[in-house]
């Protein structure tokens, strides 16, 4: 945006990012309810949140002393850590 000032690009970059934040925020819900029934939402999707948080914690916590990102890759990864 910085490169080229003017309002479309504004204007892209809202509808850009008003789409992907749409997505994360309604898509969750509703695939839950689909996939597990409506008896047993509140159940999975509190067990879903759960599970968010507690990775957004764990996060931090998985930057080595250096301040990279290869640990945190590499949990995710599979792949063996330096």
């Amino acid at each position: 945006m910085a490169a080229w000032p003017s309002p479309a690009v504004f204007v892209a970059a809202g509808l850009v990012s008003g789409l992907g934040v749409g997505n994360l925020i309604t898509l969750p819900p509703l695939l839950a309810r689909e996939e597990f029934g409506q008896r047993s939402f509140g159940t999975v999707f509190g067990l879903v949140g759960a599970a968010t948080q507690a990775g957004v914690a764990a996060g931090p916590a998985s930057w080595d002393c250096c301040g990279t990102r290869w640990r945190a890759t590499s949990l995710h990864s599979g792949a063996p850590s330096r």
